[in-house]
């Protein structure tokens, strides 16, 4: 490599430091924090760092008996969800400690996090700890969607696509609030897809893209559809590292089937059992996708364009079908869909709009590089199709930002969850078109919209 392309490259990595930096930051600053399922998340991972375990025991005396994220098993508690994120948010929760001034609590200044974990109920330092240490995962992620954009856009429409990610998606209202498994999720399918990308230029690094990938379903379970699907993708495209990535697979997949039958007498988990998957139906086929207060299409309007990325393609039409990545991508998606609204829960309980589609954010951006592409090349002189498209494309991406800014930083979208009843006492509140989770709190944090203009007298 020459000396210019060496400097190019640093020049494009401290480009995409910087944007993580600055996500990060506006992620600290958004106030909002979402803690349910993920509450012992914490605790878990300094008895990991700590004691080199995955058991909650010493934090006992804190647990309710009847707490459904704890179960217990031959005398020991563990988390009833799965151990991927411990993983992953080992390392940034040492840092934390290390550098208590990150935390932004004075409180931690003072003492280790450990010894205030084991003396504290789950409170508001807890919260916001846990809150920096996920918004941390999904910074680093904005750096690998940076990375990835790079292998097909110019910097300036690279930051776009980056920020797109960051900020149009539940990336900012979901991932980044708690430590739930979407964001682990979307860092390991995040680096497999630009590991295979990168495959086209060294075919080798399609074997190593097998470690995040299968990384990935022990982070969440649903993941094992980009497994199947992509283990196909390779078998087309990259036969010859076909038992290499297979290996890569059992490399990380074979520890984790050890760790769950020494816990549950079992290869799974019992948060893994396909007999949960029992409730598809068209509503929650419709919800997942256009429900007022849950449709990945009325949350991120922008992703209206993935399907645009699906075809003609990013390959180019001189690549083989069978071959071209975007097309397994897309099917991910498609069955990712399907398997989430099998969950008779499909909503996700008491969250920021489409939780469970989370996972598929860095799959639906990478679909819309070629839209980020034309648009990009919009002049006033383009012709009325393109400026269509620009001006649409613009408006969905504003409205996006718009949601879930709020979802990040004002309570009444997260609010709206138990107001005016819990939506897990009454479903039927996911298709109020008049008090649209979204827009909660315009008028006042548990005033509906549009309810209150409506009212408004002239």
């Amino acid at each position: 490599m020459t000396s210019g392309g060496r400097s190019a490259r640093a020049l494009s990595g401290t480009i995409g430091v910087l944007l993580a930096l600055f996500v990060l930051r506006t992620y600290w600053r958004s106030p909002i924090t979402t803690t349910a399922d993920s509450l012992w998340s914490l605790h878990l991972v300094t008895s990991l760092l700590n004691h080199g375990d995955l058991n909650l025991d010493e934090y006992r005396r804190l647990i309710g008996s009847d707490d459904y994220r704890v179960e217990e098993r031959q005398g020991h508690l563990y988390s009833t969800f799965p151990s991927g994120t411990t993983f992953v948010a080992a390392p940034i929760l040492a840092i934390l400690d290390t550098f208590p001034t990150l935390t932004g609590r004075r409180e931690l200044t003072e003492t280790t996090l450990q010894r205030y974990l084991a003396t504290h109920e789950p409170d508001a330092v807890i919260f916001q700890v846990e809150q920096r240490a996920a918004s941390l995962i999904v910074a680093l992620n904005v750096l690998a969607v940076f990375a990835l954009a790079r292998r097909y856009l110019p910097v300036a429409q690279s930051i776009a696509l980056s920020a797109i990610f960051a900020f149009a998606t539940p990336a900012w209202s979901v991932a980044s609030r708690a430590l739930w498994q979407h964001g682990p999720s979307m860092l390991c399918l995040t680096v497999t897809l630009l590991l295979l990308i990168a495959a086209s230029e060294h075919p080798a690094l399609s074997a190593a893209a097998a470690v995040p990938l299968a990384f990935s379903y022990v982070v969440r379970p649903t993941n094992a559809i980009s497994i199947v699907v992509l283990t196909a993708y390779v078998l087309a495209a990259y036969r010859q590292y076909v038992g290499y990535f297979t290996l890569g697979l059992l490399a990380v997949l074979c520890p984790f089937a050890i760790h769950n039958y020494s816990t549950y007498q079992s290869l799974l988990p019992p948060y893994y059992a396909a007999q949960r998957l029992t409730g598809l139906s068209f509503g929650a086929l419709a919800g997942n996708l256009v429900s007022p207060s849950r449709g990945l299409l009325i949350f991120s309007p922008i992703f209206v364009f993935s399907a645009y990325g699906v075809y003609p393609g990013i390959g180019g039409s001189e690549t083989r079908i069978w071959s071209r990545l975007e097309l397994y991508i897309g099917l991910c998606v498609v069955l990712h869909w399907i398997a989430i609204s099998a969950f008779p829960h499909w909503y996700g309980g008491w969250t920021i709009g489409p939780r469970f589609f989370t996972d598929m954010v860095p799959y639906l951006c990478f679909l819309i590089v070629p839209v980020v592409r034309d648009v990009a090349q919009w002049r006033p002189s383009s012709r009325p199709v393109q400026t269509a498209l620009a001006m649409t494309f613009t408006a969905a991406l504003a409205f996006s930002v718009f949601v879930h800014y709020r979802g990040a930083n004002v309570r009444g979208p997260f609010s709206w969850n138990g107001v005016p009843i819990d939506v897990d006492k009454r479903p039927q509140r996911l298709w109020d078109w008049t008090d649209m989770q979204g827009l909660r709190g315009l008028c006042g944090d548990d005033v509906a919209v549009p309810r209150c203009w409506l009212a408004r007298k002239p």
